[in-house]
C-alpha cells in the first residue's frame, strides 16, 4: 500500500469514491452488503488508511469483488476476494 502523499489527485478521487461505498456499509440497509468494483484497474492500490478500513469491514463479513474490463495483470488479486475478467 502507498502513503497518501505519493498519490495524484485523480488517484485520491478514485479512492474517495470507494470510500463512499465503505461509508454506505455503515447504514442499516447496507450493513450486510458486499462491494463490486467494475474497472480496468489502471489505478494504484489503496492507501494504507483505506486498506485498513476495507480490512475492518472484511472482518465483519463484507466481501470485495472486481469485474475487470480487459485482461491486463494487476495487483488487486491481493486486495479483492475475487476478480472476474472479461476481454473486450
Amino acid at each position: 500500500m502507498q502513503d497518501e502523499s505519493e498519490r495524484s489527485k485523480s488517484d485520491i478521487l478514485t479512492w474517495s469514491q470507494a470510500s463512499q461505498a465503505i461509508d454506505a456499509l455503515q447504514a442499516k440497509d447496507f450493513c450486510l452488503a458486499d462491494v463490486l468494483i467494475i474497472s480496468d484497474f489502471f489505478f494504484p492500490l489503496p492507501i494504507d488508511k483505506m486498506h485498513k478500513r476495507m480490512e475492518t469491514k472484511h472482518a465483519k463479513g463484507t466481501r470485495y469483488y472486481g469485474l475487470q474490463i480487459g485482461e491486463t495483470k494487476n495487483p488487486y488479486d491481493k486486495v479483492l476476494d475475487k476478480i472476474w475478467r472479461i476481454s473486450v
